[in-house]
């Protein structure tokens, strides 16, 4: 049996339905002080019935804490913005330039920005004052039979309505500043993103640039080496002819001839890939590059210091985007805990609503009211249980894929700085081999002009230099490569304006 309170609010609910639905009635009825006391009264049994559960809370996994990663409390070296323009070559410069703009992966990044950007205004609007306007007309013939009798019952009748509405959510529990809070996260973890994907391309175009350089100087070397082994072959044949070497000498030379030429069409095959790939990463056609010659010779290797602070977290983009997504879904988290709180909403109507359309803006006609209405979850089903699970999870993901992405950039500015050291090194050492090498060819050559010694011995040392000067420029392309990879592990030139 209902109580005499339930009956009250029963009764208070019927009259606002009959007023806002009933053509034939005022809705000004709906503005009844007993209807609003009932409504009053409804929302605070509501309220005191309490929430849904939200069931047992399970412990955040924990971020990795800085000093587990063995940084120092120094500051690290400042790289430039444009750092790629220390190995000072102004055709390098272009390509990055080009490829920071014409590379699809740029867009990609950027319309992920868009979107998280729509999101965050998406947030932004649900706790803002909503208005419309809504007009409609119909012509309807009336059943005479029905609940409406005649004399509307059996007639065809114009309705015609027109309404302007508020709706403005108050947020009173934080709810829509919270999302709004973690739509910013994934604004600012976009950002940092796209800040990191352009790091990653320039580091690229740089690298396929020093390894096209490298792969031109190993051609114009095997093209020596060939002529150089060939007029060792032409030695050696006159040699046969005097009856001083034997044939199977120059077997064995006509042999390496051989496979030199195949290692020369084996490089000139990788310097044309080379091409293309730089190309594509330029947004450009495959074969647009075609006649790039990059000389190894003419890049610079900047002088970039070798120690790392804990500012580092804060150059490298990919960290702080990992640390924003972190933000955004601990921001979702407490978003989905909100949804266990009641929802209130205000809603303001004014306009005009008749049966005939000639008295459609007639003073008769106006209609006005308010509708509060108050969604409280009480019975669910568990789906905001189900939920807040989920944001959990995601959070704990986020958190994983952070300290994940933490080790891993201190790892890979570690390594770069323990690469650049240990190749700085063997470049020193090779250098004074290769000149060592270029001594004994001089001195050869010096010998058999003296007609101390034949040919033989210059066209061997010509050999061991050709070979040792293609080791020096592999070393020497691979110590650019090493700097360009510390100046990509230390973060490009990135500063984060702010953080989570």
């Amino acid at each position: 049996m209902q109580s005499p309170s339930d009956k009250n609010i029963l009764k208070a609910k019927d009259q606002m339905t009959l007023a806002i639905h009933s053509p034939s009635l005022n809705r000004s009825s709906a503005l009844q002080p007993t209807a609003l006391l009932a409504i009053t009264g409804l929302s605070l049994v509501m309220l005191l019935s309490g929430c849904a559960s939200k069931g047992p809370q399970t412990p955040a996994l924990r971020e990795l804490a800085v000093s587990a990663v063995g940084l120092e409390n120094i500051k690290t070296q400042n790289i430039d913005r444009q750092w790629w323009k220390s190995l000072q070559s102004t055709e390098l410069n272009d390509l990055v330039s080009q490829a920071l703009i014409n590379n699809p992966s740029m867009d990609l990044a950027k319309s992920r920005i868009n979107r998280a950007q729509a999101l965050a205004g998406l947030a932004r609007s649900s706790s803002q004052v909503q208005m419309g306007i809504s007009a409609n007309v119909s012509r309807q013939l009336y059943s005479a039979t029905g609940l409406l009798p005649p004399p509307i019952g059996g007639q065809y009748i114009n309705l015609g309505e027109v309404d302007a509405g508020l709706r403005w959510d108050p947020d009173l529990f934080s709810l829509h500043a919270t999302e709004l809070k973690s739509a910013l996260g994934q604004i600012k973890a976009q950002q940092a993103e796209s800040e990191f994907a352009q790091t990653q391309l320039a580091s690229k175009v740089c690298m396929v640039y020093i390894a096209l350089a490298l792969g031109l100087e190993q051609v114009n070397l095997s093209n020596e080496q060939i002529k150089v082994i060939e007029t060792w072959i032409s030695l050696l044949k006159e040699r046969q002819v005097q009856g001083v070497d034997n044939a199977m000498l120059l077997l064995g030379v006509q042999s390496e001839l051989k496979n030199q030429i195949s290692q020369n069409t084996s490089l000139k095959e990788n310097v044309d890939l080379r091409r293309h790939q730089l190309a594509t990463l330029v947004g450009l056609a495959p074969t647009a590059l075609n006649s790039l010659s990059p000389r190894l010779n003419d890049l610079k290797m900047p002088n970039t210091a070798t120690f790392l602070g804990l500012d580092l977290l804060g150059r490298r983009a990919d960290v702080v985007a990992a640390k924003w997504r972190v933000e955004s879904a601990s921001q979702g988290v407490e978003a989905a805990k909100l949804q266990f709180y009641p929802n209130i909403n205000i809603g303001v109507f004014a306009g005009y609503n008749s049966l005939n359309l000639n008295q459609l803006i007639s003073q008769k006609s106006k209609e006005y009211g308010i509708a509060p209405s108050l969604s409280l979850p009480i019975f669910d089903g568990g789906r905001l249980r189900s939920q807040l699970g989920e944001r959990e999870s995601e959070r704990d993901l986020a958190v994983a894929q952070y300290n994940q992405v933490l080790l891993s950039a201190t790892q890979e500015a570690v390594d770069a700085i323990t690469s650049l050291k240990a190749l700085q090194f063997e470049l020193e050492n090779d250098t004074q081999a290769l000149s060592l090498t270029q001594q004994a060819t001089e001195l050869n050559t010096a010998r058999a002009d003296a007609g101390l010694s034949s040919k033989q011995p210059v066209l061997l040392a010509k050999i061991k230099e050709i070979n040792q000067l293609g080791s020096h420029y592999a070393l020497k392309a691979k110590n650019i490569s090493a700097n360009v990879e510390l100046m990509r592990a230390l973060g490009g030139g990135f500063e984060s304006d702010s953080k989570p």
